[in-house]
């Protein structure tokens, strides 16, 4: 098969593999594989992995995925060992996960330079190194990888292995911002607002990267949003409605504060209809996941019998 046909062929099958839901694109798209695979095109048996290992199209059989994985990692294709890798380590097999990512991170993959950088922060696999953690990190980072940016920027601020640098943390979160990750933007917002960085409104400031983190699904960032808009905290003008828009995103996602600021506002009636049954269910909900004050309120809330 030429390679132009194999080409083609594969973001076609890319192109169906994304349609998510959709079983008939799925076929489609396995049908691609088995053709670009019986070709000897590493690309192909990778995708045919990835069906066997999610049950996408085909039976989820994730010891014929490995299969696949390791055939497509044999002909050289980094995305592949850097899969094996994932899987060896799901298994146990956590020094030949090692091996794997290396292989991958040689061929400048960088989700495999992200896996040595945690296996070497924590001794998995791999005398626990956290200089050769940094250096994986800073590695991926160099690579333009968002994540490998915010993992250096975690690792700086601990002091584990790396000293705090401001100015290069700035550098870091600018290449994150770039690709619109929204823990970049939440960083940012945290530096801003423990005072990192100098701004004429340092609180205003954080809020505006909060809101962009928030709008970019950051969960936390909605949490933090709806909580000082909501309560009016932080030197945030109170703005209830704004904040509860944010604190209902923030609970949908399982976020434990964001029930409690919500139980307190449906008990209170406060920008919402009191409810003291939907105020008891919230807090209830944020007690379990152990959030100190919803488990607090909700003793309040049996001794005086509201919402039971």
């Amino acid at each position: 098969m030429r390679q132009e046909t194999l080409d083609h062929n594969y973001e076609l099958a890319d192109g169906y593999r994304r349609s998510e839901g959709r079983p008939d694109n799925y076929r489609h798209a396995i049908a691609l594989c088995r053709e670009g695979d019986a070709a000897g095109d590493p690309r192909f048996t990778n995708m045919l992995g990835y069906f066997s290992e999610h049950g996408l199209g085909v039976k989820q059989d994730e010891s014929k995925a490995l299969k696949y994985y390791e055939r497509a990692a044999g002909l050289g294709l980094a995305i592949a060992k850097y899969n094996c890798g994932v899987m060896y380590a799901e298994r146990g097999a956590q020094e030949r996960a090692v091996a794997s990512w290396r292989e991958a991170a040689e061929m400048d993959e960088t989700y495999s330079m992200l896996k040595l950088g945690w296996a070497y922060e924590h001794g998995l696999g791999v005398p626990q190194n956290c200089a050769e953690s940094v250096q994986y990190y800073e590695t991926a980072a160099e690579h333009k990888n968002a994540l490998g940016a915010l993992e250096l920027i975690r690792l700086m601020r601990e002091e584990k292995g790396i000293e705090k640098n401001i100015s290069r943390m700035v550098e870091l979160l600018d290449l994150a911002r770039e690709q619109d990750h929204p823990d970049a933007w939440l960083e940012t917002g945290l530096m801003y607002d423990n005072g990192d960085l100098p701004a004429e409104n340092q609180r205003n400031e954080a809020m505006s990267y909060f809101e962009k983190a928030a709008e970019l699904g950051s969960t936390v960032a909605q949490e933090w949003c709806g909580e000082r808009y909501a309560m009016g905290i932080r030197d945030v003008k109170r703005d209830i409605t704004k904040g509860v828009g944010f604190l209902n995103q923030a609970a949908a996602a399982g976020r434990p504060r964001a029930k409690y600021v919500l139980a307190c506002l449906h008990a209170s009636g406060e920008g919402v209809t009191q409810d003291y049954e939907i105020a008891f269910q919230l807090c209830q909900e944020a007690a379990e996941t152990g959030e100190p004050a919803a488990q607090k309120m909700l003793a309040m809330m049996h001794n005086d019998g509201l919402g039971l």
